[in-house]
């Protein structure tokens, strides 16, 4: 099987192994920093150069992220950074590959931040270890109520700067009804279908915020973690009272990813 060639010379699988993470700890509530390597999907995106946005490893090749990401820009501004974990330092487990294709979804609005998914192709794939692997899609559309993480390096303050150690959350899902009520009072736009919430309505300070753009919004179904949610947007202060953090639904646009992986 091609896969059982993939695996023998050290490429990451597809379907095999994603989501199963080798370092694994005790998940947290607040945001903290997690052991290296607990999350192997997690991606930063150096554009120009400079940290900016995260992504999440799909597949050996592939990078899922926000439309905003990308928008207006070309495959060559970007290059994707896996095994990271603290920026200002190198640790060994780092790689970087220069993006090859950008697939923002033909949908997306950046005024309603509608349809906000893209997809990067990379110029080669990356080579699987401790602390690089894939995350799985979906399997179904995780209810309201349902534990998840956020992570990446963006801002636990603001106002600041973004962090250089990754960070990471628990924040649990909630129905897009009582999502629209509350950001509707700050963001002037619906939620729709194309999008996921999370958060507490400000009972903690746990939100997502400038950085974290792109980045992975996982959750653990039947024991693989499976990426429901590319950070999309929220407060622009990063009030969690304020808004809860939107992503992109994931599941709803599992057929567009799967096709366009195809290409």
């Amino acid at each position: 099987m091609v896969l059982s060639l993939f695996l023998a010379f050290g490429i990451l699988s597809v379907a095999a192994g994603c989501g199963t993470p080798k370092f694994q700890q005790g998940r947290v509530i607040a945001g903290t920093t997690p052991i290296r390597g607990s999350w192997p999907w997690q991606v930063l995106m150096l554009t120009n150069g400079r940290p900016g946005c995260g992504g999440t490893l799909i597949a050996p090749n592939w990078v899922l992220t926000a439309a905003h990401c990308v928008h207006q820009t070309s495959a060559q501004q970007h290059v994707l950074r896996a095994g990271e974990h603290n920026v200002n330092i190198r640790e060994g487990s780092e790689e970087d590959i220069p993006a090859a294709a950008l697939f923002t979804h033909h949908l997306y609005n950046p005024r309603t931040m509608d349809n906000d998914i893209a997809l990067i192709k990379l110029s080669r794939s990356f080579k699987a270890s401790d602390h690089v692997s894939t995350a799985c899609l979906p399997s179904s559309e995780a209810p309201a109520g349902t534990s998840c993480y956020i992570t990446g390096w963006g801002k636990i303050a603001h106002p600041g700067q973004m962090t250089h150690l990754l960070q990471q959350g628990r924040m649990n899902t909630v129905d897009r009804r009582t999502c629209h009520n509350l950001n509707i009072r700050n963001i002037p736009f619906p939620i729709t279908n194309a999008m996921v919430c999370a958060g507490d309505g400000g009972r903690s300070r746990m939100s997502g915020c400038h950085g974290d753009s792109g980045g992975p919004f996982v959750c653990n179904r039947g024991g693989r973690w499976e990426v429901h949610g590319a950070v999309s947007h929220g407060s622009s202060d990063c009030r969690s009272d304020k808004t809860y953090t939107v992503f992109a639904n994931v599941h709803y646009f599992k057929s567009w990813i799967e096709s366009t992986m195809r290409r």
